[in-house]
């Protein structure tokens, strides 16, 4: 013990710091070791548990991803699809629409000429008569300065004949 007394240190007081140390030592070992592994087993356990999602979060996001992806696709299909029906009925719709006005425009110049043409015989039919009733007094006029009365009645039923045979034709 010579050598510890060289360098000041009392053998007393070293055996009593070496049994607190292992009191220490054992208290520690025994009460807290414990709980400071379980406390970084269960740290441990937590971390290993949050990668495991964080991973199955990644793996659905990216499934999410792909089937949003494939959702996208098959809605611009559907539009596409349904753009080309709705341009194909829109041109039907066209082709219909512009051969009904054709059809009707059609209808409509028969109807009127075949209105134009019954105006034009209805005023040939007023101008005849109107022109044979000026013909029939114009004859008479003349008729009763110039022609005796025995050949003026024969001369204006030879016109009225005349004239009813143009009235039948016309």
């Amino acid at each position: 013990m010579e050598i510890l007394e060289r360098f000041g240190i009392e053998g007393k007081l070293l055996l009593v710091q070496l049994i607190n140390f292992a009191i220490l030592l054992v208290i520690v070992w025994k009460f807290i070791l414990p709980r400071l592994t379980k406390l970084m087993r269960d740290r441990e356990q937590k971390v290993a548990d949050s990668l495991k999602q964080a991973e199955q979060a990644r793996k659905e996001a990216e499934e999410l991803q792909a089937q949003q992806a494939k959702d996208r696709e098959a809605a611009r299909a559907e539009a596409e699809r349904i753009l080309a029906e709705a341009k194909e009925a829109a041109h039907e719709s066209k082709e219909q629409v512009m051969a009904e006005a054709r059809k009707e425009a059609s209808a409509l110049r028969e109807r009127t000429e075949e209105a134009l043409a019954q105006e034009r015989e209805s005023l040939r039919t007023e101008l005849r008569a109107e022109l044979a009733g000026l013909t029939v007094e114009t004859t008479r006029k003349i008729l009763t300065d110039v022609v005796k009365p025995a050949d003026r009645k024969r001369l204006v039923q030879a016109a009225e004949k005349h004239l009813a045979k143009e009235k039948k034709r016309g």
